[in-house]
C-alpha cells in the first residue's frame, strides 16, 4: 500500500477510510 502522502488530497485516511475510486 502506498503511503498516504502519495495518495491524492481527496483521499484522507483520517476519514472513514472511504476511497474516492470505487473498484
Amino acid at each position: 500500500m502506498n503511503n498516504p502522502s502519495a495518495l491524492p488530497p481527496s483521499y484522507d485516511p483520517n476519514k472513514n477510510f472511504q476511497p474516492i475510486c470505487r473498484q
